[in-house]
């Protein structure tokens, strides 16, 4: 078996592996679609979604509205003590804001390699969120 997802495309399209994993794809999609209606953060009332303070936009692609839903749902699991991780912290503007929200654990997960401009995003990273306590 190909070690990561993409090195099944370099297989022919006729391949058994590649048709097995496309296969299996497909049905973890479909299972996922089928469960996802029990699992997602209601929202009924959109209009009633917590204020968000300002944030430099700029440095992150959650928008405002969804920047609120982050935030909902951190209050709706305030009672919870299992850590929240973020996969993805880039120059830690969402990082910052959820995890000064609360005070359980948080872990930001981001390798910082593999584009121009990383070792400047993780010193932005390490900047914004130095004093949170709670972060790991």
């Amino acid at each position: 078996m190909p070690p990561d997802p993409f090195a099944y495309k370099q297989l022919s399209k006729a391949s058994p592996r590649r048709l097995a994993f496309t296969a299996r794809a497909r049905l973890n999609e479909w299972v996922s679609r089928q469960t996802f209606p029990k699992t997602a953060f209601p929202i009924e009332e959109p209009e009633r979604l917590p204020n968000v303070p300002d944030y430099p936009a700029a440095d992150t692609a959650v928008t405002p509205q969804q920047m609120a839903v982050l935030f909902a749902a951190m209050d709706h699991t305030a009672e919870e003590t299992a850590p929240s991780v973020e996969i993805g912290a880039y120059r830690g503007v969402t990082t910052k804001l959820l995890a000064s929200r609360s005070t359980r654990p948080y872990f930001a997960v981001d390798p910082f390699i593999g584009y121009g401009g990383a070792a400047e995003d993780f010193e932005l990273f390490i900047a914004r969120t130095k004093e949170l306590p709670n972060l790991t």
